[in-house]
């Protein structure tokens, strides 16, 4: 078997988490009160579901940035999404982006020492393959959580399938029975 490698734990997380994000947005839409739920929170002093969409966009495009630095400049989106369909459109954007990077891309960078901005809490240094496991892919896989639940609480039929339909369809070798 041959091991796993920094593009095997990165570009494909970040498409199948971006695959799940889109699929549950897209329940959403179909829903019908698909526009009122932006602003919506689980808990008053939580983000809105508009921050944690554009936060998964951002949270992949840094990581891309700093595992494969060599195939920027890398683009800047403004956050002003507000309706479920420009949330989608922002995903589609972002699994574009993905689609860019290739294996030998990140090859070699596990090594690589990063910068990571905290918010209030300043910056920290990592290798890359530290940055990935302890801050990217925790971060990506809480907001993508953080939209299913937000939409869950405001009425959208949402079961555990819809978040992990992306990740099992990759990852299985036959289909369920």
């Amino acid at each position: 078997m041959a091991p796993v490698t920094l593009y095997d734990t990165t570009i494909p997380q970040f498409t199948n988490s971006l695959n799940s994000l889109k699929s549950i947005l897209l329940k959403a839409k179909s829903h019908g009160s698909a526009d009122s739920v932006a602003s919506a929170r689980l808990i008053d002093d939580m983000l809105p579901l508009s921050f944690q969409v554009q936060f998964v966009s951002n949270t992949i495009k840094k990581a891309l940035e700093r595992i494969a630095p060599q195939k920027g400049p890398y683009p800047v989106w403004e956050d002003e999404e507000k309706t479920i369909d420009e949330f989608i459109a922002r995903v589609d954007k972002t699994i574009a982006l993905v689609d860019t990077i290739k294996q030998e891309d990140v090859e070699g960078k596990e090594g690589e020492v990063v910068e990571i901005k905290l918010g209030p809490r300043g910056t920290a240094t990592a290798d890359v393959k530290g940055y990935v496991f302890g801050y990217a892919l925790p971060n990506v896989f809480f907001h993508v959580m953080a939209t299913y639940a937000i939409l869950r609480k405001e009425g959208v039929p949402l079961g555990k399938t819809d978040y992990l339909a992306s990740y099992l369809e990759k990852n299985l070798l036959t289909p369920p029975q």
